[in-house]
């Protein structure tokens, strides 16, 4: 069986590759390789076909920040990580960060809280949206953001 060596964003097919786990990237780094229906092998982060997704509250002020991945008729929604960051808040209250199915515990003001799935998670069904919301810090919590990152496929 040979070895291929997949740079990034070349699709090689899972038949000419045979069992590549591993490619190495433009950075001289190796990642893990993403495997589509159709076992076609890419260095991407996303599956071939799923089109990416960004959702993110922007600056808020003790008020909740809420991060929304939409839900799209056909197609479900996945998270591959979410960032949650705040400041200014002198209570330092503790906050729990809900994503939809999961909880978080982070206490206001703190350092940035920046996760990354080891595997994409799906939404309970298609046509569902993931939300990551923050609730507000308390008094003088004047920057407070939620950003979430995935994929519909």
């Amino acid at each position: 069986m040979a070895l291929v060596d997949v740079t990034d964003g070349q699709a090689t097919n899972l038949s000419q590759a045979g069992r590549v786990l591993m490619g190495k990237g433009t950075d001289s780094k190796y990642h893990p390789v993403a495997v589509d229906a159709g076992g076609n092998l890419s260095l991407s982060s996303i599956p071939g076909g799923a089109t990416t997704v960004i959702g993110s509250s922007g600056n808020v002020a003790n008020a909740s920040a809420v991060a929304t991945l939409a839900g799209t008729s056909g197609k479900t929604t996945y998270i591959t990580g979410f960032q949650l960051t705040a400041s200014g808040s002198t209570l330092g209250l503790d906050v729990t960060a809900t994503i939809t199915g999961l909880t978080t515990t982070m206490l206001v003001p703190a350092q940035p809280v920046v996760v990354t799935f080891p595997h994409p998670i799906p939404a309970s069904a298609a046509n569902t949206a993931i939300v990551v919301t923050l609730p507000a810090g308390g008094g003088g919590n004047t920057n407070a953001t939620a950003t979430a990152q995935g994929f519909q496929l």
